[in-house]
């Protein structure tokens, strides 16, 4: 269970924020609170942390958290029903592209077995370590050159 508060601080937390951070800046959304942003995070690492006690399949959980992002996006900033899921589509689907991408590979170069990633620690950080780098210099890059796929503030 230690395990579990870990990997929610530790992963969960800021994989949430750059969900949230990589969604509303690509859907041209660069004025929000950090500190709602931070609150909205903190709640999403604890809805993680309770998924992660329950015995609910593992390809279920990504679209619980999805919905529960989307209702702290409306509870929180007050987007319309449609423009709040589009920014949480967009940081979702991104992190889990990467995470596709990058989780295969340090399991192969490590020899580590991605289902064990929950009860081992040191290798969920390993393994979170490079999407969490990639993540930030994505969100550099968006920030620099003011890129967006959609603006949902108009």
């Amino acid at each position: 269970m230690l395990n579990y508060i870990y990997i929610a601080l530790l992963i969960s937390f800021p994989e949430a924020l750059l969900i949230f951070l990589l969604g509303f800046y690509l859907s041209n959304v660069r004025n929000i609170n950090i500190s709602k942003l931070l609150i909205m995070a903190l709640i999403q690492s604890i809805i993680a942390f309770l998924l992660m006690l329950t015995m609910i399949s593992i390809t279920i959980r990504p679209l619980i958290q999805i919905v529960s992002m989307y209702l702290l996006v409306l509870m929180f900033l007050k987007f319309t029903y449609y423009k709040a899921i589009i920014p949480v589509l967009i940081g979702s689907f991104l992190q889990g592209g990467l995470q596709s991408i990058v989780f295969p590979m340090i399991s192969k170069a490590f020899n580590i077995e991605l289902v064990a990633l929950r009860e081992n620690l040191q290798s969920a950080i390993l393994c979170y370590i490079p999407v969490f780098i990639l993540s930030i210099m994505m969100l550099v890059i968006i920030t620099k050159s003011r890129f967006h796929v959609c603006d949902i503030k108009s």
